[in-house]
């Protein structure tokens, strides 16, 4: 019986500074939106446009994810504004660096491409890796 590859989806965070600017962002829309349904204690355009932009930050966050299926890892942030599709023969090993949400991939070309993992999601990718595709070797580096 062949050993079929399941595929694997985990959700994506950004790098720090884009973190803090997107909840900075965040809460600049959801309170501005609060203030003028608040304040003017009637229907206005402003809390509604300013809800929908919060709504639609909220979506895009939720959007961003990893997904390895069918030999294809693809990367999507910001529901495809950021995306990158790469064959998993194409990849020579990942880098693993503990304490940081950074994973590495590093291609046979010689490119490196960076994710940002919570510690669950990267332990998950790990053990997926060694499990179902043992030909690319983690590299999981304690130290800075």
């Amino acid at each position: 019986m062949k050993n079929k590859k399941k595929s694997i989806k985990l959700s994506v965070r950004f790098d720090w500074i884009n973190e803090i600017i997107y909840y900075s962002l965040l809460i600049i829309l959801f309170g501005s939106a609060y203030l003028f349904a608040f304040n003017l204690l009637r229907f206005n355009w402003y809390s509604l446009i300013f809800a929908s932009m919060t709504i639609m930050l909220i979506y895009l966050k939720w959007a961003s994810y990893v997904k390895i299926h069918s030999g294809q890892l693809k990367v999507i942030c910001l529901h495809s504004y950021l995306a990158l599709e790469l064959s998993m023969n194409q990849i020579d090993h990942f880098i693993f660096y503990k304490g940081k949400r950074l994973v590495e991939i590093k291609t046979k070309s010689e490119e490196t491409f960076e994710l940002y993992l919570t510690d669950k999601n990267k332990e998950s990718l790990l053990a997926w890796l060694i499990k179902y595709y043992p030909q690319i070797s983690p590299i999981y580096i304690e130290k800075d």
